[in-house]
C-alpha cells in the first residue's frame, strides 16, 4: 500500500511540473534553448537588401544587440572581411546592459569594386567576470553566387532495394 502512495504522489509532483512548464511559452521538444543574447546586422536605408548592393557602393548599417539577462560588461566587435573598408562609426561598443535594453552600433561600410566582402558582428555578454554567452551574425555584401544544382543521376535498384549508382 505505501508503495502505491509513494508511486501515486510521484506522479503527482511530476504531473504538477508538467502543468508548469505547459503553462509558460510553447516550446517544442525539437527546438534547441537559445543563449540570452541577439544581435542582427541590417542596412539603415528603407529598401536597401544585399541584393540591391553593388560594388563600391557606400551602405550604412545599424547593428543591434540585445541581452535578455541584466549584465555588467555586454561586448559588440565587428570585423569587415575581404575588402569592406570602414567610412565612419566605431567597430567595437563595450558597456553595461539591462534586460532587453538595445544597444545600436551604426556604421558606414564602403563596398570593395571586386569581389563579395561581408560584415560580421560579434556579441558577448560577462557575468561575474566570465564570458558566459556569445553571438554572431554576418551581412553578405554584394551579390551572392548560387551553386550549381547537382545534376541527378539516374538510380537503380538491386534486388534488395538498394540505390545503385553506376559511375562510367
Amino acid at each position: 500500500m505505501r508503495f502505491k502512495i509513494h508511486i501515486l504522489m510521484i506522479l503527482f509532483l511530476i504531473a504538477l511540473f508538467m502543468g508548469q512548464d505547459a503553462s509558460s511559452a510553447a516550446v517544442s521538444p525539437r527546438t534547441k534553448p537559445q543563449p540570452p543574447v541577439h544581435i542582427s546586422i541590417a542596412p539603415a536605408q528603407p529598401g536597401k537588401s544585399a541584393s540591391s548592393i553593388k560594388p563600391g557602393d557606400v551602405v550604412e548599417f545599424t547593428i543591434s544587440a540585445t541581452s535578455m539577462i541584466d549584465t555588467t560588461e555586454m561586448r559588440i566587435q565587428v570585423k569587415l572581411a575581404d575588402g569592406a573598408e570602414l567610412v565612419s562609426g566605431n567597430l567595437s561598443w563595450t558597456g553595461p546592459a539591462m534586460k532587453n535594453e538595445i544597444q545600436t552600433l551604426p556604421i558606414t561600410v564602403k563596398v570593395p569594386p571586386k569581389g563579395n566582402a561581408s560584415v560580421k558582428a560579434q556579441l558577448s555578454i560577462t557575468l561575474s567576470g566570465d564570458t558566459v554567452f556569445t553571438t554572431s551574425s554576418e551581412y553578405a555584401l554584394g551579390v551572392v553566387k548560387k551553386s550549381k544544382p547537382d545534376s541527378a543521376r539516374p538510380v537503380r535498384k538491386d534486388t534488395k532495394g538498394h540505390d545503385v549508382i553506376e559511375y562510367r
